[in-house]
């Protein structure tokens, strides 16, 4: 692959910095004034820390008859499903032997991915990021974010054995390189990046299938594995319907970010679905750190391992959400439909067609990663997400009714 000039691996490194640091940061100056002198000069190459331009590459493909890939997959618990789903028909273009090698830029990541990767129909290996990094056997390197990243790709070797993924790798690299600021790390990359799947009739869940080359489906179903009665009856589940609900996203603010239904709303949706539902428990689920919904009959945030948590959402008869993880997993594990309400995320490229996808007139909306601080601030100067504050506890109580009454 052409190597990264100078101006553009520099406004990586600002748009990296910026959205760990804040635009703010001294940190983040200091950083990246430190990369920039280190980089002018030329010091990683003399080191050893980078690898000089025209020495040869480190890694040792093998002249055999097996494909072997490695991938790389970044992002929550919705971004990895998204990906898994990506890679499941990435495996099913090949046609010969390969080998595909499956790894987390985060090792806490590990655990579910070979969690949902267990017992599936295409054979991935799940490592973690320091044996990845030690194979140096691929044929092929990708990222996977929301665009696929060709890292490296052994072109006489996959030629030779699958022409098909040959011309995927050779798109993908063209399509970097024409379009390398949608690979920025956070604003406006992921912005721009969503701006032009939309653009090109894709969404969230197809974001990945550049051009239509794979023909992405919903075909990814995660596995149930655990005892389904064992785990109902251990949180008090086991005598009949449940409710399910989240307030919370993965983020350092997860009680306050714009993406978030008000808390005083959550807690009468809560008291109108039990005089409504009298027979049928609301549970609450998420991480520990997430607000305490008053009214719940079971809280579970924080009290159950990955598999329960999979039982727990498959088997409600409805989850109502946010735009997060736990919706496209329920919708994956084809648990029914979910009533999620939006507020910066746009519904036309993030909902699921089966679910009850609740937002409002009150604002445009589709504001996700618009501005680096869109979670904390809404970009229009707006105290709260207009959007979200405007569905009523009347809207989300009529969507759980569409969903429950087919139910029970």
């Amino acid at each position: 692959m052409r190597k990264r000039s100078f101006l553009d691996a520099a406004s990586m490194k600002i748009d990296k910095y910026v959205a760990k640091y804040g635009v703010a940061s001294k940190r983040a100056g200091l950083r990246f004034g430190v990369w920039a002198a280190l980089r002018g000069f030329g010091f990683p190459e003399m080191i050893g820390l980078t690898r000089p331009e025209g020495a040869k590459w480190t890694r040792k493909p093998i002249d055999d008859d097996l494909c072997r890939v490695k991938i790389e997959i970044f992002g929550g618990l919705g971004d990895l499903i998204l990906a898994l789903n990506y890679i499941r028909a990435f495996d099913a273009a090949f046609v010969g032997k390969r080998q595909i090698v499956v790894y987390s830029h985060r090792d806490a990541s590990l655990g579910a991915i070979r969690n949902l990767c267990a017992e599936q129909d295409f054979n991935v290996e799940v490592v973690a990021t320091a044996r990845a990094k030690r194979v140096k056997n691929c044929d092929i390197e990708l990222e996977v974010v929301r665009f696929p990243k060709l890292i490296f790709c052994n072109r006489k070797k996959v030629e030779r054995l699958e022409p098909k993924i040959a011309e995927i790798c050779a798109r993908y690299r063209a399509f970097f390189e024409k379009n390398s600021a949608f690979y920025r790390t956070g604003a406006p990359a992921l912005f721009l990046g969503r701006e032009f799947s939309r653009l090109n009739g894709r969404n969230r869940a197809t974001q990945a299938d550049l051009e239509g080359l794979l023909n992405v489906g919903l075909d990814f179903r995660p596995k149930i594995f655990g005892d389904v009665a064992a785990a109902k009856a251990k949180f008090g589940l086991a005598d009949g319907p449940y409710i399910t609900l989240q307030r919370g996203i993965g983020s350092e603010r997860p009680n306050e970010a714009t993406k978030l239904w008000p808390l005083e709303k959550y807690v009468e949706l809560v008291a109108a679905l039990r005089r409504k539902y009298p027979g049928v428990k609301i549970v609450q689920l998420g991480s520990p750190a997430t607000w305490a919904i008053d009214g719940v009959d079971v809280d579970l945030r924080g009290k159950t391992d990955f598999e329960e948590l999979k039982i727990l959402l498959k088997d409600a008869v409805c989850h109502f959400d946010g735009e997060c993880g736990l919706v496209h997993l329920r919708r994956f594990l084809g648990g029914g439909p979910s009533v999620v309400v939006f507020g910066p995320t746009a519904e036309d490229f993030f909902a699921y067609p089966e679910n009850v996808n609740l937002g409002s007139s009150a604002c445009p909306g589709g504001c996700e990663w618009l501005t680096a601080t869109y979670v904390e601030r809404c970009p229009r100067g707006c105290e709260r997400c207009e959007r979200l504050a405007a569905i009523s506890v009347e809207d989300a109580l009529q969507g759980v009714e569409k969903v429950v009454d087919e139910k029970i």
